[in-house]
């Protein structure tokens, strides 16, 4: 059994939701594709990893989905005044009626939205790390994402989404430390 299905189990066992895909699997982002250190095989698995009140879960199925009226939200409400030639008004990207699920890219937008040079050191950070794992059990978001140069592990947290810190060498090694509770989820 592979480290990453021992921590499912592990999941399964402390109460966590785990669906498997069926059909109509969302592919990882394209901007990571062949990046992702094994990431990608859970993701096409695993239609829905989350714990039972949904406040922390895989970025797989549906949160791999990218809405741009959703990201215009975020940047707006991050602080953007640009509508982002929409051609919609900024109170009516708003008012819409699109939800605003945490998507894998919904960090990436708050912090796009907050910045002070357009996004431009955002997005380059963000297009470097895969986000796997979110959550906002604890009040406020955090996540850890797979840095896609070297395959470590960083976790972050708002306000400052890329000021983050190495947890796990490896996806691999990250595993482990869930598996022996150093990583609790």
């Amino acid at each position: 059994m592979s480290l990453y299905e021992q921590v499912i189990n592990k999941l399964a066992n402390e109460g966590w939701i785990i669906k498997m895909n069926s059909e109509n699997i969302i592919p990882i982002p394209e901007i990571y594709s062949g990046n992702t250190f094994g990431f990608e095989e859970i993701s096409k698995k695993y239609q829905l990893i989350s714990n039972q009140d949904y406040t922390t879960w895989f970025v797989t199925g549906e949160h791999l989905k990218c809405d741009e009226i959703i990201g215009l939200k975020y940047r707006i409400l991050g602080g953007s005044t640009d509508d982002m030639g929409t051609g919609l008004t900024i109170t009516q990207i708003l008012n819409s009626s699109e939800a605003m699920p945490y998507l894998w890219d919904t960090f990436k937008n708050i912090s796009i939205g907050a910045s002070m040079d357009n996004g431009k050191t955002e997005r380059a950070w963000w297009d470097k790390h895969l986000p796997f794992i979110m959550s906002s059990k604890n009040g406020y978001d955090e996540f850890y994402v797979i840095n896609t140069e070297d395959g470590s592990i960083e976790h972050g947290e708002e306000p400052s989404y890329e000021d983050t810190e190495i947890v796990a060498n490896s996806l691999d090694d990250f595993w482990k430390k869930i598996i022996n509770s150093e990583i609790i989820l």
